[in-house]
């Protein structure tokens, strides 16, 4: 099993995922492969664990090792550059990173800024040290918190502990961050398996990591046009939890992008409240496709959402609904929702003839009332005049509500 595969079921199950893991990911490892890097950390971190106890406890009044905490990373980072005098200037990816530390020789380079940075992190994390991140234009490195006191730790130097000033200029981010910034190493890179691992840390890693809900995640996918890696998240969702209305709703999106039209009529009974925009976006995709009759059952079954709870934005649903309805062909639709719309929302009656003076002084409806007009005398000619009576009397309560007229 693929380590990526592990971190999705891990995500899907609610277990709590390291960063560990999530840096070995795009070194495109098996689950088995990643135990034999995480026992190679084990193994640096024993070696640093009779390191550290070698080291003398005295306490230096004064000076930045008073700490118990601070020390220990002092210590830390003194071990990895213990014998390694020309660590930096090497790979990025944590795997190569450890396997260069543990070479035999000694003078082989480890890492770049994020390598280095990567691998002091996972063990200042196993060491309970607290790490955070240090982000700079075009550079990286760590930072150990003490009581207010922040160290600090420039992994690209010898002397970087403690020497310098936190810059001004640095974000200071939590060690997940790593992983996005692994991401967009492999961007300038044209070999294809980079660009599989930046496929796979897209979809699996980054939502795993940042808690982000995997159906925003899978939004997001479909925005980059992966409608196969989209179709691949939800039906790995809907095999660990009962799916819910925004699932579905992204599933019949997914559907629509595929061709799944079978699919797309079987999901549809379970929408209960649907996104405009992609609404707009799965009609307009049925069309295309020649299939009136999904992008017209759509419409119908959007249309008739949350009527036990009318209010007034429900009227402005109805609108759009309308609208998208006549811009994809969808005469009968565009007819009946505007029946309801009249209906149920335009009952008011206001008796005057002057439309055209009243909607001359609200310059600001003016133009959507003249567009929703254009909509009423194309489909339903016959009532217009109610509901420019509709539109006259909201708008003057709207008016004068707002000059604070009882």
């Amino acid at each position: 099993m693929k380590l990526e595969e592990k971190l999705m079921e891990d995500a899907l199950a609610g277990r709590t995922l390291d960063v560990e893991e999530a840096l070995l990911v795009p070194s495109n490892m098996t689950v088995q492969q990643s135990l034999e890097y995480k026992s190679k950390l084990e193994r640096l971190q024993e070696e640093f664990k009779i390191y550290h106890e070698s080291q003398p406890r005295e306490r230096e009044q004064g000076s930045l090792l008073t700490s118990e905490k601070i020390k220990k990373a002092k210590n830390l980072f003194d071990f990895l550059w213990r014998d390694r005098p020309n660590r930096y200037n090497g790979s990025f990816l944590l795997k190569d990173v450890i396997d260069a530390q543990l070479s035999f020789d000694k003078s082989k380079k480890i890492g770049n800024c994020l390598g280095l940075t990567s691998l002091y992190t996972v063990l200042s994390i196993r060491e309970k040290l607290d790490p955070k991140l240090a982000l700079s234009e075009g550079h990286i490195a760590t930072i150990i918190d003490k009581n207010g006191l922040s160290i600090y730790v420039e992994n690209t130097s010898p002397e970087g502990f403690g020497n310098v000033e936190v810059p001004k200029d640095c974000k200071i981010q939590l060690p997940q961050r790593l992983v996005p910034i692994v991401y967009s190493s492999f961007e300038n890179s044209k070999e294809p398996t980079y660009q599989e691992m930046r496929k796979r840390i897209t979809k699996v890693v980054l939502p795993v990591l940042f808690g982000i809900r995997l159906p925003s995640c899978v939004s997001t996918i479909m925005e980059g046009g992966d409608y196969i890696g989209a179709d691949y998240l939800l039906r790995k969702l809907s095999q660990n939890r009962e799916m819910n209305n925004g699932d579905y709703f992204l599933r019949i999106a997914v559907d629509a992008k595929l061709g799944k039209w079978d699919d797309f009529s079987k999901n549809l009974g379970e929408i209960r409240d649907y996104s405009e925009d992609m609404l707009k976006e799965i009609v307009e995709e049925a069309v295309k496709n020649n299939r009136q009759d999904c992008a017209s059952c759509l419409v119908d079954k959007v249309s008739y959402l949350n009527r036990r709870h009318y209010k007034l934005e429900e009227s402005e649903r109805l609108k759009c609904l309308i609208r998208i309805s006549d811009k994809n062909g969808l005469s009968e639709q565009a007819k009946i929702i505007l029946d309801r719309l009249v209906e149920e929302r335009y009952v008011d009656v206001y008796n005057s003839n002057s439309w055209d003076q009243r909607l001359a002084k609200l310059p600001e409806k003016t133009e959507e009332i003249r567009e929703d007009l254009d909509l009423v005398r194309k489909y339903k000619p016959e009532h217009e005049e109610s509901v420019v009576r509709g539109y006259i009397t909201s708008s003057l309560r709207e008016l004068f509500k707002d000059r604070g007229a009882k």
